[in-house]
């Protein structure tokens, strides 16, 4: 996939980027949304946008930044349930019996996650730098929600589609990716005094002649239905 710039200082929340429009489109397409679905959504603001533009009927929770969303549909009034990059403040196992609630027996729930491609030699050189429990704690909260639903028998089997996606960033924006992830933000203050000017340099170090960095993003999405009855 190509590189595509990105907005240097506006990173969704995680610094994630905005998903690419393959993302959406498969949500369309594995989820069956259409302008007539009432489709619940919690995710980033990007991915809300740009899931309105194609299913009009997109609800978002009464507070977005809640750990728990809470639509305003009716029980069952929802014939799929989005979550994208929410995973730095929604607890997924709190956040279920929600999801059960307004889903439709038989509808699709889709779930994404935006994080740093660590395959990329460029990210791998970057999250040397950080502390070994950044890393640990990524993966656990990337995982919640696959691994809450893999778990409960009222869902049926995952189906995965893993996508690539790369941005073009000056030094400093990159290491504001890196600062803005929930796990770099709880460390110490002495573990991160420093830390954005030492991102800053290395990713200089990583640069291209046009002085921009391709920052390299994996995107795991996954879907599966709720049960009939």
């Amino acid at each position: 996939m190509a590189a595509q710039p990105g907005p240097p200082d506006q990173p969704e929340r995680s610094g994630q980027p905005a998903p690419p429009q393959a993302v959406i489109e498969w949500f369309v397409d594995e989820l069956r949304l259409d302008a007539a679905s009432p489709v619940a959504v919690s995710a980033t603001s990007a991915t809300v946008d740009a899931l309105r533009s194609r299913c009009p009927r997109v609800i978002e929770p009464r507070d977005p930044a809640a750990a728990r969303p809470v639509w305003p549909v009716t029980d069952g009034g929802a014939s799929a349930v989005v979550l994208a990059g929410i995973s730095d403040h929604t607890t997924a196992r709190d956040a279920l019996d929600e999801v059960l609630r307004v889903l439709v027996p038989g509808g699709r729930i889709g779930v994404a996650e935006v994080v740093l491609d660590g395959r990329d030699g460029r990210v791998r050189n970057l999250e040397r730098m950080l502390d070994p429990r950044v890393e640990e704690g990524r993966r656990e909260r990337v995982r919640a929600w696959p691994a809450a639903l893999e778990g409960d028998r009222r869902f049926a089997r995952l189906r995965w589609q893993v996508f690539q996606h790369v941005e073009l960033l000056g030094p400093e924006a990159v290491a504001g990716r890196f600062l803005a992830l929930p796990e770099v933000a709880a460390l110490p203050d002495e573990d991160r005094e420093g830390l954005d000017a030492q991102l800053a340099r290395a990713a200089a170090e990583e640069a291209g002649d046009d002085g921009l960095v391709e920052l390299a993003y994996r995107i795991d999405a996954a879907w599966t239905s709720r049960a009939e009855g």
